[in-house]
């Protein structure tokens, strides 16, 4: 089973729509195929749980968010104390959906007010430059 960046991919029934879209970046492997590709394997371990990934990203860059999956998990299993692991990780993906659409606001936010503060310097500049415009 394949995941990439976007929610709706790690669910089989959608697969084949993400997998169209070129969206992977990593791919879980079962152990039998190991040893048959020469792509770097990376072991990681997510709520307790190994996985073996293999990719395009840089291998500390994929424990580091193993790592960060992981850390998500527990956070939400303690405040929950929840044992279902599904129910953790689903709550845990929300959380990260949630962190992540935060941060594009505040991106989209920054960039509109930095595309506005050159627009007005820009003007400015013309008129110094220009003086006849």
């Amino acid at each position: 089973m394949e995941f990439g960046r976007l929610a709706n991919c790690f669910f089989p029934s959608s697969l084949s729509r993400c997998q169209a879209k070129g969206l992977f970046n990593l791919r879980l492997t079962r152990e039998s195929e190991l040893a048959s590709n020469n792509q770097e394997i990376i072991r990681v371990v997510i709520y307790d749980q190994e996985y073996n990934l293999r990719g395009q990203l840089d291998p500390e860059y994929i424990r580091k968010l193993a790592r960060y999956v992981d850390e998500k998990m527990r956070s939400v299993a303690a405040r929950t104390q929840t044992v279902d692991s599904l129910r953790t990780a689903i709550l845990a993906a929300m959380n990260i959906a949630d962190e992540y659409h935060q941060m594009a606001a505040r991106y989209e936010t920054g960039t509109r007010q930095m595309d506005s503060e050159f627009g007005k310097y820009s003007s400015m500049l013309d008129e110094v430059l220009d003086p006849e415009v």
